[in-house]
């Protein structure tokens, strides 16, 4: 009977480039999403970038161990759009 009272969560199946099938539910889609969300962005800066501030960018990185992401965050506000 406790069953048939707790409330079932939605779940979702999606199929990687792989093939494998995984379940999630409703709030690790949102997170998922999110993340997609996130990279797409710096992706779009990246891809906006001139190449020389691409290399200073990733030389930056490899200096001094910061994660690349976080200085394509803080690169943002100064890219061309």
């Amino acid at each position: 009977m406790a069953d048939e009272m707790t409330p079932k969560r939605a779940t979702v199946m999606l199929r990687d480039v792989h093939g494998n099938v995984s379940q999630y539910h409703a709030d690790q889609i949102a997170d998922l999403i999110d993340r997609l969300r996130l990279g797409h962005d710096r992706y779009e800066i990246v891809r906006r970038m001139h190449v020389p501030m691409f290399k200073d960018a990733l030389e930056l990185s490899i200096r001094t161990g910061k994660p690349f992401d976080q200085i394509i965050d803080e690169l943002r506000p100064f890219v061309p759009t």
